[in-house]
């Protein structure tokens, strides 16, 4: 059975030990002149993580704004242009302290996002993956279909994202840091991590630990 606390706590383990995947992710984040910025404009102004699946609902309340604040926000934060202004890391404020007339903008669209996510469907922390066949399974298969040039199929599995083995790691680096992308889970964690798998695993930290579900962030 799952246990979550002894999850973390190997993960605290695992964030103190210096390890090859350590030393590869602080190579990579040096590449790119410096740890890149995980938030994304739509996560900053909610003060919570949004989940791939949930930005279509976001996009909805960022519809429900006139054109003027749509200008209004896009001037201020630098995002003019892009072709979704809302699901990128590519901003920059122009000021620290948000301007009076920004602030009342952020707050109705906020509004507008609690509305259109409540019907958003929550992450599961599993992932549907294919396997080769057992062996008794290939016998039964070459039985039934004697004579005929078709190969066993693979197996059909659902993976527990939270069993595998980096699991508790990378819940320890997005816990410290803040920060994970897809990429970074597939580059860390090597080739078995498909980017189906590291999506998952990603939406399911992120749901776990925003302050929507009663975690830090």
């Amino acid at each position: 059975m799952f246990n979550g606390s002894n999850a973390k706590e190997n993960g605290r383990k695992g964030g103190k030990a210096k390890t090859a995947i350590k030393r590869k992710t602080a190579r990579m984040n040096g590449k790119k002149g410096g740890r890149p910025r995980s938030q994304t404009l739509a996560e900053w102004l909610l003060g919570r993580t949004v989940a791939p699946q949930q930005y279509k609902y976001i996009k909805e309340a960022y519809d429900d704004l006139f054109v003027g604040e749509h200008q209004v926000l896009e001037k201020y934060f630098q995002t003019f242009g892009l072709k979704d202004p809302l699901n990128t890391t590519d901003w920059e404020a122009q000021s620290r302290r948000v301007p009076p007339d920004v602030s009342y903008i952020i707050e109705r669209f906020k509004v507008a996002a609690k509305h259109h996510l409540k019907e958003v469907p929550t992450p599961k922390p599993f992932v549907v993956e294919y396997e080769p066949p057992e062996p008794w399974q290939r016998v039964e298969w070459e039985r039934v279909h004697r004579g005929l040039s078709i190969p066993c199929p693979p197996r059909k599995v659902s993976v527990d994202v939270r069993r595998l083995t980096d699991f508790s790691f990378l819940e320890f680096i997005y816990e410290r840091d803040g920060e994970l992308t897809v990429e970074t889970i597939m580059e860390a964690c090597g080739s078995q991590w498909t980017e189906k798998r590291a999506q998952v695993v990603l939406d399911w930290i992120k749901y776990t630990h925003s302050t929507e579900h009663g975690r830090p962030k």
